[in-house]
This record gives C-alpha cells, structure tokens and sequence, in this order.
C-alpha cells in the first residue's frame, strides 16, 4: 500500500511528487524522511580592551542524523540490499540516496546525500496506514542539493 503523503522535515508533500532512491534504486513505500545540516562556528576575539570580537572560524560543517520511516515490507527489502552490499551486516554498507522533489510552478529539487549508512532501526506497529513500519537513523558524509553545498569546495581566493 501507497500512503497519499509523505513528510520531509514535517512538510507534508503529495507522494507522487516525490522519488527517493538509495544507490539509484527506487524506495517504495516510504512514509518521511529528515535531515539537517549546518556549519558550526566559533567566534575570535582578540586580546583589544574593548572585547570587541574580531571575526569567526571558519568551522565545520555538521550533518545531523537523518531519519527515515519506511513501512515495513519496503524496509526488508532496503534491509536485504544493505546485508549483501554490507557482507553480512546492514550497519556497515554505504549507499548513496537521491531524494527528488517536484511541487507545481517550481523546478525540481534533487538532494544527493552521499556515503550514508544505515545506523539504528527501530520497529514501530499502529493501526492504520502506517500499520506496521520501521524508523531508521541514517548517517551521511555529503549532501548537495541542485549543485550546493554547506562544504567549501575552495577554502581561499588568490
């Protein structure tokens, strides 16, 4: 079974608006998916009276664990894939997944998060569409959306 919707950090979106595929194979039946992602920084201060900061690092940039909810029959499936990527273990293979997204009046938006690996899984079982389905933590390296990134491709000019 299909659900009518899916959610992206909270957003509902039109489940035919939206394709996720790990290692370009399509995931069905797939409920929400979260992700976050930032740079941390620190600010410089300098030894002057006034205290007066004098600038920021330049930081690093910090991927939060992602969260995907895959009901359960499409998560066996991702599960088995992951076992034989991984050589026996689903914790240890990394996958690259591709979320495109497609709202009226707007160009597409494709996130490519690379080098994931699946960390955690937790079952949960309810009454309704999501009757049966599993909550998986995701971990990534890499997220680029439509070519940008929160990562400095060059780190100075000149």
């Amino acid at each position: 079974m299909v659900p009518d919707l899916v959610l992206l950090n909270g957003t509902p979106f039109s489940y035919h608006s939206v394709s996720l595929r790990y290692d370009n194979i399509p995931l069905e039946g797939f409920l929400g998916f979260d992700w976050e992602e930032g740079r941390e920084r620190a600010i410089v201060y300098a030894g002057k009276r006034s205290g007066v900061p004098i600038g920021r690092t330049a930081g690093k940039v910090v991927y939060a664990p992602m969260n995907l909810k895959l009901l359960e029959s499409s998560a066996n499936t991702f599960l088995d894939y992951l076992t034989l990527k991984g050589l026996g273990s689903w914790t240890t293979a990394e996958f690259t997944l591709t979320l495109s997204r497609v709202e009226r009046d707007a160009p597409p938006i494709v996130t490519i998060f690379g080098r994931c690996t699946a960390d955690k899984k937790k079952n949960s079982y309810a009454e309704g569409v999501e009757a049966s389905a599993v909550d998986f933590t995701l971990s990534t390296l890499s997220i680029v959306e439509n070519g940008r990134t929160a990562a400095s491709l060059i780190r100075s000019i000149g």
